[in-house]
């Protein structure tokens, strides 16, 4: 009787399920490319994490697009697949977050410009240029003192745009919602 050796087969390692990624793995905005059998309306890339909540995303455009129903709407999707070529990787929410006050992060985070899917587009704070709150946040690093406004311009208080800083940005953008 004769056995045989199966080559070893090197499988990559899978997490447990609801397991949290590592510090260093990027959290993915999942991307997925969508074919509408259309004349004018929606076709493109949607973000979602299932291809379920991507088609309910056409669906809802389809019919907002077209003024009909469900059924209807979900006849015209020809296709949907996943895109990881355009998948958005973002950072783990980053170590200093958890030090700042609900009223610092909110100033951190509308100093980036929110934390959906367009956030990034901003990097500063316009207020006013003893604001206690602005200077404390300038004081740890998380923004600099950018072009001031006098106060003839700005209604009666002198005024300053704050500038997130790189360790600013960072955080923020580690805050930015995963969809």
């Amino acid at each position: 009787m004769s056995t045989t050796m199966q080559p070893a087969v090197q499988q990559r390692p899978q997490a447990p399920a609801g397991a949290t990624p590592t510090p260093e793995a990027p959290r993915r905005r999942k991307a997925w490319a969508v074919h509408v059998q259309r004349i004018d309306g929606p076709d493109g890339i949607y973000f979602a994490p299932t291809r379920a909540k991507a088609r309910s995303k056409v669906i809802a455009d389809i019919r907002d697009a077209w003024d009909c129903d469900w059924l209807r709407a979900a006849k015209h999707i020809l296709a949907i697949r996943r895109a990881p070529h355009v998948d958005v990787l973002l950072p783990q929410p980053h170590p200093l977050a958890d030090t700042l006050s609900i009223e610092h992060l909110h100033i951190v985070t509308h100093a980036y410009g929110g934390t959906g899917p367009q956030a990034g587009y901003r990097n500063h704070y316009f207020t006013t240029s003893d604001d206690p709150d602005l200077l404390a946040l300038t004081e740890t690093g998380f923004f600099r003192r950018g072009r001031e406004v006098p106060a003839r311009f700005s209604g009666g208080d002198p005024h300053t745009y704050f500038q997130l800083t790189e360790l600013g940005r960072a955080v923020a953008a580690s805050l930015v919602d995963t969809y």
